[in-house]
This record gives structure tokens, sequence and C-alpha cells, in this order.
């Protein structure tokens, strides 16, 4: 006999006695930057390679509750990196840097335009405790046009594919400041997830 699927703990406050959590407009995101780049059949596509719970969690027409199990984000991002995306990094950064615009960016664009990258190292802990439950992140300026940022005991420095799309989202999020020509690079493993990220200086 088939056991009844069981839902994902959702919730409106995250809990420390909770798996991971993320806030929604960081699945919103995904979930828009996949129509928007592949259309409604690369949605569809991506929404069948999840797992009936995460899909009946993230794929649906009901709002999203504020707070979802990290699982969600991570089976979006491996989703669409095996298909849409092709395994290809350079479509794959297209996306998850889309993604974070339509969700983290739009909601933060004002305070990030008024950012320089010094000030954003300043607040990488605070920010980051805004959108995940856990998870430690720190930020330095490490010479001119060059910050190192250090994310620690969190499911996303598991996996490479999802170590990427951290690396790009942050590389993402510093191009959202006053920074321009944004580079990033990371080691593909290890423990924690080191990212260097370069922009360049003026004169």
């Amino acid at each position: 006999m088939l056991r009844p699927r069981e839902p994902l703990i959702c919730m409106n406050q995250p809990s420390p006695l909770q798996a991971p959590m993320v806030h929604r407009k960081n699945v919103v995101g995904f979930r828009q930057a996949c129509e928007e780049t592949w259309g409604r059949e690369g949605l569809a596509q991506v929404t069948q390679a999840l797992s009936p719970a995460v899909r009946d969690a993230t794929a649906g027409l009901l709002p999203l509750p504020e707070w979802l199990p990290v699982e969600c984000m991570s089976e979006w991002a491996e989703a669409v990196w095996l298909g849409p995306a092709m395994r290809d990094e350079a479509r794959y950064r297209v996306y998850v840097s889309k993604a974070m615009c339509l969700g983290f960016g739009r909601v933060k664009q004002f305070l990030l335009g008024m950012l320089t990258p010094d000030r954003l190292m300043q607040r990488t802990g605070e920010l980051w405790r805004g959108e995940y439950s856990t998870g430690e992140l720190r930020g330095e300026i490490v010479g001119p046009g060059r910050c190192r940022l250090v994310l620690d005991h969190h499911p996303y420095i598991e996996r490479t594919t999802l170590r990427l799309a951290v690396a790009e989202s942050f590389r993402t999020v510093l191009s959202l400041t006053r920074a321009r020509e944004v580079t990033e690079t990371h080691p593909p493993a290890g423990r924690p997830l080191v990212v260097t990220i370069r922009w360049a200086v003026a004169g």
C-alpha cells in the first residue's frame, strides 16, 4: 500500500529547530528566471524533474510561504543544470544571475545601488541571515578591486553545482552595487566555500 505524500514543512518564521530554510524571494527568482529564459516548456521540464514534495511546494499557483526548506532551492538548481541549462556553465551562470536579479536583487535593488563593495562586505552576515536560517557568511576587502566571501556550515557548499550557483549569486550581488566589470573565482570543492570577486578599479 502506497503511503500518502508528505508535504514539506514551510513556515512564516524560520526556527533553529527546523531544517535549513530559505526566504521565498529566492525561490520566486529561480522560478521566474526559468520561465523567462526558456519559456513554459523549459519551466515544465524543470518542474517535472523536481521531487513531488518540492514540486507541490514551489511550482503551483498558490502563494509561497515566507520560508521554505533549502532543499527547494537545491532541487531547482540541480534540475535547471541537468535540464535546460544542459550542464553548460555559461548558460547556467546567465540563469542564476537573472534569478538573483528577479528575486533578491529586485527586493534589495535600492539598497544595493547605494552601496560600495566595502560597505557591502560590512553587511554580508546581516544580508545572509535575512535570506537563510543557517550558514555563516563572512566578507572582507582583500585588496584594491578585490574581496573574499567565505560561506560555511551550509548545505550549498557540499555540491559542485550549488557552489557554482552561490558563487555566481555573490558576483551578481556585487555587480548590483557601484562595482563594474565584476568577475569571480572559486574552487569546485572544499570547506568552507571561498569565493574571490574582482572588479574594475577607477584610475
